[in-house]
């Protein structure tokens, strides 16, 4: 691997004479930045990063979520999350891992690298985190980074989705509806989706929706095509694509 990466400030050495351990602060500021209050949630953060900078990889776990999504008071910041996230991957974090792969399956925060990515995916595949099989999967079924295989990007997918993982419960209802690794099924790829649906994937609430409107593989509902429409509009915060018709 030739990713170099970095800490803020740098990470510190957990010493005897620290005032607080890694692993306590790290409790803290997980306690904190769960809480509503602005101010915890700040406090929450400082505790993170003090964390962080002693070496505790949950910190930076947790650090590379909060500026991957700009959530408990902190601003959006790609490539600060890559760096904590790469510091927790270097640690044998699975969580780290499978966003390291992310982000540069992307071009997310570093340079968009399909080898790199399926490098960190396959760590964390290996580790059974399903939502990277479902992404290696992916890579598979379309050959980023590694030769086009769709049956084997298939098999990983279905074994994540059995794993509980709800990307890949809508993954495989999307082979199954193209054909895509595996035989055309119309009736399993409702299935699929539904349970996907049912674990909050509004991409999933929306193929539902088009499921019951056309008739594809269950019986046409309008009244259940209309529910589905608008849980995938809720979950999405109105950003669900448009009706089919």
């Amino acid at each position: 691997m030739t990713q170099q990466y970095s800490l803020a400030d740098g990470p510190l050495p957990c010493t005897p004479t620290s005032s607080a351990s890694p692993a306590g602060l790290y409790r803290v500021g997980r306690d904190l930045i769960n809480s509503r209050s602005a101010k915890r949630q700040a406090k929450g953060i400082e505790a993170l990063r003090r964390a962080a900078k002693l070496g505790s990889v949950g910190a930076n776990e947790w650090l590379g979520a909060a500026y991957d999504y700009g959530c408990w008071g902190v601003a959006q910041d790609p490539k600060r999350s890559f760096t904590h996230y790469m510091y927790a991957a270097k640690a044998g974090s699975r969580g780290g891992e499978y966003h390291v792969g992310i982000f540069h399956l992307m071009g997310r925060g570093t340079a968009r690298n399909h080898r790199e990515a399926v490098d960190w995916l396959r760590r964390a595949a290996r580790k059974h985190d399903p939502d990277a099989m479902d992404a290696l999967g992916d890579c598979y079924r379309y050959g980023k980074g590694v030769r086009r295989d769709p049956k084997k990007g298939f098999d990983l997918q279905l074994r994540a989705a059995k794993s509980g993982s709800a990307l890949a419960k809508f993954s495989v209802s999307v082979a199954y509806s193209r054909g895509e690794g595996v035989a055309a099924n119309k009736r399993k790829a409702f299935e699929w989706c539904l349970r996907a649906a049912r674990s909050g994937v509004s991409d999933a609430a929306h193929n539902l929706g088009v499921y019951y409107e056309t008739g594809s593989g269950v019986q046409r509902n309008e009244k259940k095509s209309r529910y589905w429409y608008d849980r995938a509009e809720a979950t999405a915060d109105g950003k669900a694509p448009a009706r089919s018709r």
